[in-house]
């Protein structure tokens, strides 16, 4: 989904769409529009979770003037996966990314959130999965009973992603207000090593990476717009794969947990045009597509 960048950034395009003023490649749509539907032999979202997911749609329509995707064909619905994405905005970002997937996701949240009104029972609807964090729960009486809570809560994201589902976390583990990723956690690498054990032992095939860019021309302003970017699964190396997936000694696991943290981190950093303040971002934004339009 990607256009020859106007030299105005704000003319309508042929189609009838307006540009979108900080990547005039892109046409946003009028209105908030549905995803593209799972093609036949997508798991099938229950009826409860595509009400729950208009739900999301209606209240992200209410504050964003436009809110649209690209890079939708990257997804590859009839093998499922991992989706890491970048965490500016709080819990609109996971709405975002939940508004415009064009199939069932299952997020991974610090379990606190689950507990806030109104919101905790919409992401419980949703079938999310609470994380437990150190910060969270700080005290050494009840790290080991964290610690359990938390390979729980994995296992069921990897099981979910081994299945052909899809699951969603943020490798940060928290917001902010920063322009590029900060430091990346191992927890995704690890679910990830996680899924790719259980569709082998399920005889299904590797499920794929797929880092998501999210970008937000002026976050907190009411009516502003919002994109995100689905982007080709990553490229994790057979060497590592197999190291990830198969039996080894911990000392061997760990560094092959951090060989594909590095790879996310990485990633991450080019799935949000990594810089210092948003208005260099948009720039980075436009830069890129010309590129890509003249290959």
């Amino acid at each position: 989904m990607e256009h020859d960048a106007s030299d105005s950034g704000r003319r309508p395009y042929s189609n009838g769409t307006a540009a979108l003023p900080f990547c005039p490649s892109i046409a946003w749509p009028a209105l908030l529009t549905a995803p593209t539907p799972p093609p036949p032999g997508a798991p099938d979202p229950t009826r409860l979770y595509r009400a729950l997911r208009a739900i999301v749609r209606t209240l992200l329509h209410l504050f964003f003037r436009e809110v649209t995707a690209v890079g939708t064909h990257h997804v590859p619905l009839d093998l499922g996966g991992l989706l890491v994405a970048g965490h500016p905005n709080g819990v609109i970002d996971p709405a975002v990314i939940l508004s415009r997937f064009p199939g069932r996701l299952v997020f991974g949240a610090r379990d606190g959130l689950l507990k806030w009104a109104i919101v905790g029972p919409l992401m419980r609807g949703l079938g999310t999965v609470p994380i437990y964090r150190a910060a969270d729960h700080a005290g050494a009486d009840g790290e080991a009973a964290r610690r359990d809570a938390n390979a729980r809560s994995l296992d069921a994201l990897a099981a979910e992603a081994a299945s052909g589902s899809f699951t969603a976390l943020f490798p940060e583990g928290q917001s902010h207000d920063l322009a590029h990723p900060t430091e990346i956690r191992s927890g995704a690498a690890r679910l990830y090593a996680r899924a790719l054990v259980l569709a082998a032992e399920a005889g299904r095939p590797a499920p794929a990476l797929l880092p998501v860019g999210l970008h937000y021309d002026a976050k907190a302003t009411f009516r502003s717009r919002a994109l995100v970017s689905f982007h080709r699964p990553l490229a994790v190396p057979d060497a590592l794969m197999v190291r990830l997936s198969g039996p080894s000694e911990a000392t061997e696991t760990r560094a092959a947990v951090q060989e594909l943290t590095d790879l996310i981190e990485h990633a991450l950093h080019r799935a949000t045009f990594a810089a210092d303040d948003w208005d260099l971002v948009r720039t980075m934004h436009r830069a890129r597509t010309l590129i890509r339009a003249e290959d």
